[in-house]
């Protein structure tokens, strides 16, 4: 929110202005909306946002819309905008009215972000073609062209992707203990990266709100905003899937995965739904996912009786993308899983229950400790 204590800097401006602008222009677009009024904040005694609209329904219902802006969307950022609106909308009896609405702006809000503020009652808009105004008998909802979300996405994305391994390991060792302090020289030991590499993760958790610097060193403040996120980018690379069929039980199957490992050591180990089931029972499922080492994929396939096929599938055997998704694995009645982590990286790909399955797991593993 733009205070008349706070300096007019260039760049925030220019945010606010490329908003003001778009969101008239999209206003315009409704042909049953009359007198758009994109009011001067500095002539309002309501200082508090960026922007203020003023549009008329159909049926003569003046609607007044306030925009906050960011120069950021990121998820961590824009929840505190959401929770700082709720409080004004609260405390001030100006802004109570049914005829008020509210909107977060900034240059691009990613899908993760808009569903926070649509969860949230809040409507959106970005540079970049997504914008989403719900109120009374007024539904305008846009969506950005793919290409424009992977280029303003790209230089933000690297640490998250699967190609960066060394990243992979250090946001693993972070969220094996989210309550703790660490020394970036002893996260860099501890991981196997360079100082450099800890350095460049940290600026880039930083940047999003999603770590911060604690007393004894740096602590995660969002973990579960860090796995969405993450999941969003490390799930655009498909798995190496064998696609098979058994006639067991989901049950039965489970059990003959927990013997390869017990009498065997071969490291199959749950994940997707039935890793899931592990942690946070929450969802009913008709498919095993597990992953199985190359190697040893013909033995396991024969061991459970199960043949490939294209479709009816009840396995999913999984070829390990890289061996930093075996961090934090543990073993759950009588079975190996993959870290809470993997498993819900791997239930955001899922169709279905997937999400919720995930979002479970999140809630049970992570919630308590976000600061």
């Amino acid at each position: 929110m733009t205070h008349k204590s706070l300096q007019n800097y260039s760049s925030h401006q220019q945010v606010v202005e490329g908003v003001r602008q778009k969101l008239k222009s999209l206003l315009k677009e409704v042909p049953a909306l009359t007198d758009i009024d994109a009011v001067d904040v500095s002539n309002e005694n309501r200082f508090e946002f960026d922007i203020i609209v003023k549009i008329k329904l159909p049926d003569q219902t003046l609607i007044e819309i306030f925009c906050e802006v960011k120069s950021k969307g990121e998820p961590a950022i824009i929840r505190k905008s959401i929770d700082t609106i709720q409080h004004v909308c609260e405390s001030c009896d100006n802004y109570r009215s049914s005829n008020s609405y509210y909107m977060i702006g900034a240059p691009f809000i990613s899908e993760s972000t808009r569903k926070i503020c649509e969860d949230s009652g809040l409507g959106y808009i970005d540079l970049s073609g997504n914008s989403l105004i719900k109120h009374s008998t007024l539904l305008i909802r846009t969506v950005g062209k793919e290409e424009d979300r992977v280029n303003r996405r790209r230089a933000n994305v690297s640490v998250f992707e699967r190609s960066s391994v060394k990243s992979s390991i250090i946001l693993r060792h972070l969220l094996v203990n989210p309550k703790r302090e660490w020394l970036l020289k002893n996260l860099a030991k501890k991981s196997g990266a360079s100082p450099a590499q800890v350095s460049k993760v940290k600026k880039f958790l930083a940047d999003k709100g999603l770590v911060a610097n604690g007393a004894d060193g740096l602590f995660v403040k969002e973990p579960s905003e860090i796995i969405i996120q993450w999941a969003e980018a490390y799930n655009k690379i498909q798995n190496a899937v064998y696609e098979c069929y058994s006639i067991d039980s989901i049950s039965e199957i489970e059990r003959k995965l927990g013997e390869l490992y017990s009498d065997f050591g071969i490291q199959c180990a749950l994940t997707g739904f039935s890793g899931g089931a592990r942690y946070a029972p929450s969802v009913k499922y008709k498919k095993v996912h597990a992953y199985v080492p190359q190697e040893h994929i013909d033995f396991v396939k024969k061991y459970l009786k199960c043949t490939d096929t294209s479709r009816g599938a009840n396995v999913s055997l999984i070829v390990p993308y890289d061996n930093a998704l075996w961090i934090d694995e543990r073993e759950i009645r009588e079975n190996l899983v993959v870290s809470p982590v993997q498993v819900c990286l791997d239930l955001y790909a899922l169709k279905g229950r997937g999400e919720e399955a995930a979002e479970a797991i999140i809630l049970k593993e992570f919630k308590q400790y976000e600061r």
